[in-house]
């Protein structure tokens, strides 16, 4: 008998539901039940159904998951699932969200050994770990989502793009377990129990949260010649990141103390416009562990002015980060530039004036 009566829909024992309800599927074949109470006949779904509903339209009841543990944070992307629900039949009305281009759909069943898995993803949030795209963009380039049930892999419908915004997804699974969803990122995969919205134990706990911190502003002036030419650093924060797209993954205990900003070269009003500079990152920056031990930089920070600028100043991209424990919340930087200085397109000695005191990094869960 079929249930159309949502408060007669009662919740299971692990917080999800237990339906006497019918689904609709795209390429399902008839049954030979009787008709519904709709005078449609009921159809049964194809094992292999997948779709997308209407929008984020979710005609079952069910609770929302935490949103802090509901989640799935990875290098390129950050995937929150509001609810779950599951059932053995839906309605007509429950099942005409899915296919809204057929006018005669009828209440459907699940086919055999089969159940019915309705899941509503929320739209992303940028987090920290996001702070490597300069777009604040998930990307779904190199990023893989599967569903895994009783030993069974599922594709889903769609590509990973189609998880990161706000979607309903209605899709036939085995009831041979719980389905679970396992994603794939930059060779990492990490899971996430559909029954429960828990995160598995392959979650990378660098990610729940990413600590964060201030980023630091230095600048100097020095000498070439008899002119002064000036260099200045300036990073927007500071992040602990499992994993940097130039760097890899981090190794086991370890974490990349991350500080983007820019690099600026100051050319001075009379002499020759063209000055530019290379540094040495791993001499020109140190970074003191609390604790003990040194860090030393890595990455990329210089700068240049064009002769033909109409500005004395340049700004190009930086991208500054260590190698740390992954405990790290707090340490002492210390900037002395140190590198390859041109003017005028020849190598020149820059002789630096005041150094830039010690800057202090702490950074919060």
């Amino acid at each position: 008998m079929l249930i159309t009566n949502p408060g007669a829909i009662r919740m299971g024992s692990r917080g999800l539901l237990s339906l006497g309800s019918a689904l609709l599927i795209a390429g399902c074949t008839a049954s030979t039940s009787s008709p519904s109470s709709s005078g449609r006949p009921v159809r049964v779904a194809a094992p292999t159904y997948a779709e997308f509903g209407d929008g984020s339209a979710f005609p079952l009841p069910a609770a929302r998951f935490p949103e802090d543990s509901a989640r799935l944070v990875g290098p390129h992307y950050s995937l929150q699932i509001d609810r779950v629900a599951f059932a053995d039949r839906l309605t007509q009305d429950q099942a005409i969200g899915f296919e809204q281009q057929v006018s005669d759909i009828g209440p459907m069943r699940a086919a055999p050994g089969h159940r019915f898995m309705m899941l509503l993803t929320a739209r992303h949030k940028v987090t920290a770990a996001l702070e490597n795209d300069p777009m604040k963009q998930v990307s779904s380039d190199g990023v893989r989502a599967e569903l895994r049930v009783g030993g069974t892999t599922l594709r889903l419908p769609g590509g990973f793009s189609d998880l990161a915004v706000e979607n309903t997804i209605l899709m036939s699974v085995p009831t041979a377990g719980d389905p679970v969803l396992a994603v794939t990122d930059s060779g990492r995969t990490q899971s996430l129990d559909l029954a429960t919205g828990k995160r598995g134990a392959d979650a990378i706990a660098g990610y729940y949260p990413v600590p964060k911190g201030s980023g630091f502003n230095a600048s100097m002036s020095g000498i070439v010649g008899r002119a002064p030419y000036g260099l200045s650093v300036s990073t927007k924060n500071a992040t602990l990141q499992p994993y940097l797209p130039r760097a890899g993954w981090a190794g086991k205990g370890r974490a990349w103390l991350c500080l983007n900003g820019d690099a600026a070269a100051v050319s001075p009003p009379v002499g020759p416009k063209a000055f530019g500079y290379d540094l040495d990152v791993g001499a020109s920056f140190t970074l003191d562990l609390t604790g003990g031990g040194i860090a030393r930089g890595h990455g990329q920070v210089g700068a240049a002015v064009a002769a033909d600028s109409a500005s004395l100043a340049s700004l190009a991209d930086t991208r500054l980060y260590f190698s740390v424990p992954a405990g790290f919340r707090s340490g002492t930087l210390r900037f002395q530039p140190t590198g390859s200085f041109r003017v005028g397109g020849r190598k020149v000695s820059w002789t630096p004036g005041r150094q830039p005191g010690p800057i202090h990094i702490r950074l919060h869960a």
